[in-house]
């Protein structure tokens, strides 16, 4: 079985959807959208040991 693991903003607790490769955290959707974060280094959380690898976007 490939469950996905519970991954929290690190910020809010809330679920994360995002890696920022930058700070080393992970986000949820709302704390992503912070003015001062730079968008090419948020990359989204999928089901795969190589989540928060540079340029790793998930896959087919």
């Amino acid at each position: 079985m490939n469950d996905q693991p519970e991954i929290l903003c690190s910020r809010c607790g809330e679920p994360a959807s995002y890696h920022d490769v930058e700070n080393e955290i992970v986000l949820c959707v709302d704390c992503s959208s912070d003015e001062d974060l730079e968008e090419c280094y948020l990359l989204p959380i999928c089901n795969s040991p190589r989540t928060g690898q540079c340029a790793y976007e998930g896959g087919k």
